[in-house]
């Protein structure tokens, strides 16, 4: 009884599903595997979460070797930010298959939560992960472009 009545709790329509993966290729088909599974029992993924993704800092930015300053610290901190943008875009490339899999279902929401400076083991933890997730786009634009382009 007990049982059948949490595989009804699992299919009713109270219930949603929200995958969580790293932009890693490994969690990326992982979670792919999983939303296949949903599927294949008529359930649908509601949303995803992007979990420690690296953040995009300026839109528009060319990483061309001809643009890197000459004075020696600020090229350091030029050749931080190729590095970053290079690992931004390659996440996006990661997850690209698991989000146009999962364009299948209606309405997917995606939040990007960045990869953050420690890490999340106590209520002030909690506040910034549910501020990223809960607070919309305008607080989550000051960590991470969620609109930047996969390329």
């Amino acid at each position: 009884r007990r049982a059948d009545e949490v595989l009804a709790l699992l299919r009713s329509n109270v219930t949603s599903y929200v995958l969580v993966a790293s932009p890693r290729a490994d969690t990326v088909e992982e979670a792919r595997f999983f939303a296949t599974r949903l599927r294949a029992s008529q359930l649908e993924v509601a949303a995803l979460i992007v979990n420690r993704s690296t953040p995009v800092f300026e839109s528009g930015f060319d990483p061309a070797p001809t643009h890197r300053p000459r004075k020696r610290a600020v090229a350091v901190l030029y050749d931080n930010l190729v590095e970053l943008t290079e690992m931004a875009a390659a996440e996006r490339r990661n997850l690209a298959p698991l989000v146009d899999h999962l364009a299948l279902d209606a309405d997917l929401a995606t939040t990007w939560v960045p990869l953050l400076a420690g890490d999340v083991h106590d209520l002030d933890g909690l506040e910034t992960i549910r501020g990223l997730l809960f607070d919309g786009p305008d607080r989550r634009a000051a960590l991470f472009d969620p609109a930047a382009p996969s390329g």
